[in-house]
């Protein structure tokens, strides 16, 4: 859909108007200052929300037209050609008075209707779904080397998935609240009357604990409302992503997201895990195994996007620690063995699930990239929570 900016418009108002994004709009446009809008400015109005909108950290997918940026030597009718459309189209959709004097770098929105060949070579950039980060598609490094990390994460091997989006964040209780207050959605911890926690000696199953009372019974989630939810089983959070419109994450795509291509330990490269990147059982943890040196600030969860060191190559924070993230895959110790090399999705089936990250309650070899872990599916603690996943032009 095309809108052609009138006296006194808006972007704000116009992103209202038609129940899409500001950000959606300026990035579907190459928009640099919203507040320079002209008279007579057609704009490309992005396919609207398909999910409740969510405040803070929110997870609102918003599905928009392909966007190519102009390189050297490009003609429209190449570019026509390449994406299956006409060249009156592009024109049309992009205000182009002028077809034979494109821009390098000049972002070109291809109607509805085209396709990209097989062959494209073609650079892309998508409007991302609100609160996600962008993977593109290609090959990564996916295990650890014989001789580091554990068993269950060799062979190490190369991976080709296709490109998707991963939450920026990890599913906050501010999320959950909302998915809970529109659906009165009952967790399983809520539905068996305990989940479990930490007694000050072991982790024991508490009655009256659940994600609003993750630490015990007389705990609250008051004042940590962007906080990481927890207390949630893999079925909890599968639930939340089908009402958000979302999923969760392959193991393949979450490892992807946090390592990048070039097959670093850590989110953030290769350097040890210290108090500034990420949260870790450190000197406020009580465990055996706490780094006594460091101290990031908690004594459990913190708000998500608080380790801006930490964050990965595409922009996803707190992949390392802060809560054990569900995602979609069946666990198999041996998977990696016997797993497809291009979009592994996990084995058909299994008794746990996948978690992934480590946590405020774990050691930092937990934090590397390459650890994985297994948990029953309606197992709940205060250190498992999720963030969600989204596939390029799915609803």
């Amino acid at each position: 859909m095309i809108y052609v900016v009138q006296a006194g418009d808006t972007l704000g108002a116009i992103a209202k108007e038609f129940g899409v994004a500001v950000d959606a709009l300026q990035e579907v446009n190459a928009i640099s200052d919203p507040t320079r809008l002209q008279i007579g400015q057609k704009l490309v109005i992005p396919q609207r929300q398909v999910v409740p909108t969510i405040t803070s950290t929110s997870i609102s997918p918003i599905i928009a037209p392909d966007v190519y940026v102009v390189q050297a030597g490009d003609t429209l009718s190449a570019i026509a050609k390449q994406y299956g459309v006409t060249v009156e189209a592009l024109q049309e959709a992009n205000a182009i008075s002028d077809p034979t004097r494109l821009q390098i770098g000049q972002k070109l929105i291809i109607p509805k209707g085209g396709t990209i060949a097989p062959t494209s070579t073609a650079t892309t950039v998508v409007a991302t779904p609100e609160g996600m980060v962008f993977v593109p598609a290609g090959e990564f490094i996916m295990g650890s080397p014989e001789g580091e990390g554990l068993d269950n994460e060799h062979p190490q091997r190369t991976v080709y998935l296709d490109a998707f989006y991963i939450g920026k964040y990890e599913v906050t209780n501010r999320q959950f609240s909302q998915f809970v207050d529109a659906t009165g959605y009952t967790t399983d911890a809520e539905t068996a009357g305990w989940g479990w926690a930490w007694t000050g000696e072991d982790w024991k199953e508490v009655e009256g604990v659940n994600w609003r009372h993750p630490q015990g019974p007389d705990s609250s989630i008051e004042g940590k409302m962007d906080h990481p939810i927890v207390q949630v089983s893999w079925n909890d959070a599968n639930a939340y992503c089908q009402w958000a419109g979302v999923r969760l994450p392959t193991e393949a795509e979450w490892e992807k997201a946090a390592r990048g291509t070039d097959g670093r330990e850590y989110p953030w490269g290769n350097s040890a895990p210290d108090g500034s990147k990420l949260n870790y059982c450190d000197v406020n943890c009580e465990l055996g195994w706490k780094d006594s040196s460091v101290d990031d600030g908690y004594t459990d969860t913190a708000p998500v996007g608080r380790y801006e060191t930490g964050k990965s190559p595409y922009g996803a924070y707190d992949m390392a620690g802060n809560v054990w993230e569900w995602v979609a895959d069946w666990y198999d110790a041996d998977y990696y063995s016997k797993a497809p090399g291009r979009n592994p999705q996990g084995p058909d089936s299994g008794e746990k699930r996948v978690l992934r990250g480590g946590s405020w309650f774990g050691y930092k070899g937990d934090a590397r990239c390459a650890d994985r872990y297994g948990g029953v599916p309606d197992v709940r603690i205060s250190y498992f929570g999720f963030r969600a996943a989204a596939s390029p032009g799915s609803p």
